[in-house]
């Protein structure tokens, strides 16, 4: 066993349960690090050793329902749970936990009750507010669900699951301004969140083709003439490609949707070399343009220099009205 934190840890506790098999503490910890080594099966046979000797022991019972949870038994898990609830029926990380546990059984009203019960206690929590959404679709509750997914909205207006979520069920029902409205809000709300956007055009016929962003930071703005430009970075994103850096152009008249992107993004492909390069990319009315590879080190400010080249070139643009800086 080679020599680290953990494994030094394990020989630890290992050595100490030679001399003292029913110690409560060497078994508990010995079960915590099998489980943070992902060993869940030999992890659960010391935290039910624990459990025996410790049966009101809240820690051994929450790491033992953890345990049973990552081993695909969930109703196991909730036994714990329950067990724990009976000890303090406001532990809102049993809560949660047990709520999940429902859900991988398909048990929504469950499910539903006990993030009920969770928000009652932490009405703060978005992440209860969309599940107990989630909950109730799968009900069929379908406009209790909506008031759950605005109430996320209420609480966070850039929270785009939510968003998505109503968008979702509008277009089952076949509302289709309902849904490019909830997008729109959407974007209006996260700006950098084009995903919104590519809904948005799918839904109206447009054959735009934009990145499909989740979430981003902006690192650096410009203004030059009639147009405004924002570079991204930190970006999340949704399907297979992945962005480094994207330029978002906008007309200073509309600063919601933008009307030409350049990307610095990986792929498959890409990832082939490990990230040493990444794709130098557009894309606009036509599509997706690829300009080749680029040295994935590239900072932001030399990122923006070769995108705005894009942008020059592509608007007929007076070098003049380009600032100084941007200029390679």
């Amino acid at each position: 066993m080679s020599e680290t934190p953990l494994n030094t840890e394990e020989q630890k506790w290992r050595e100490i349960l030679k001399s003292e098999p029913e110690s409560i503490e060497a078994l508990a910890n010995l079960g915590k690090v099998l489980y943070e080594k992902n060993k869940f099966d030999d992890a659960l046979v010391y935290f039910e050793k624990a459990h025996t000797l410790a049966p009101n022991d809240t820690w051994i019972l929450f790491h033992a329902a953890l345990t049973y949870g990552e081993l695909k038994q969930p109703e196991k898990a909730i036994l714990y749970y329950e067990k724990l609830l009976v000890i303090d029926s406001e532990n809102t990380n049993v809560l949660y936990n047990m709520a999940l546990m429902y859900s991988r059984v398909s048990d929504w009203a469950n499910a539903e009750k006990t993030y009920r019960k969770l928000l009652k206690i932490l009405p703060t929590d978005l992440s209860a507010w969309l599940n107990l959404g989630y909950s109730l679709e799968m009900q069929k509750k379908t406009d209790e669900a909506i008031k759950m997914y605005q109430e996320v909205i209420a609480r966070d207006p850039t929270y785009g699951k939510a968003y998505y979520n109503i968008g979702q069920l509008y277009e089952s029902q076949e509302k289709k301004d309902d849904a490019v409205a909830i997008y729109r809000k959407a974007v209006e709300n996260n700006p950098f969140s084009t995903f919104f956007l590519q809904r948005i055009y799918n839904l109206t016929g447009s054959k735009r083709y934009v990145p499909a962003i989740l979430n981003a930071t902006q690192l650096r703005h410009f203004e030059f003439g009639d147009f405004s430009a924002t570079v991204i970075g930190n970006i999340q994103a949704s399907g297979r490609i992945g962005y480094k850096y994207v330029l978002l152009l906008y007309k200073k008249e509309d600063m919601i949707e933008p009307i030409y992107y350049v990307a610095f993004e990986s792929s498959p492909a890409t990832e082939a070399n490990n990230n040493q390069q990444l794709f130098f990319c557009a894309f606009d009315d036509h599509g997706h343009v690829n300009f080749g590879l680029l040295d994935a080190d590239l900072s932001p400010d030399d990122f923006a220099k070769k995108a705005i080249g894009k942008v020059i070139g592509k608007y007929n643009l007076s070098l003049d009205i380009i600032p100084g800086e941007l200029k390679e």
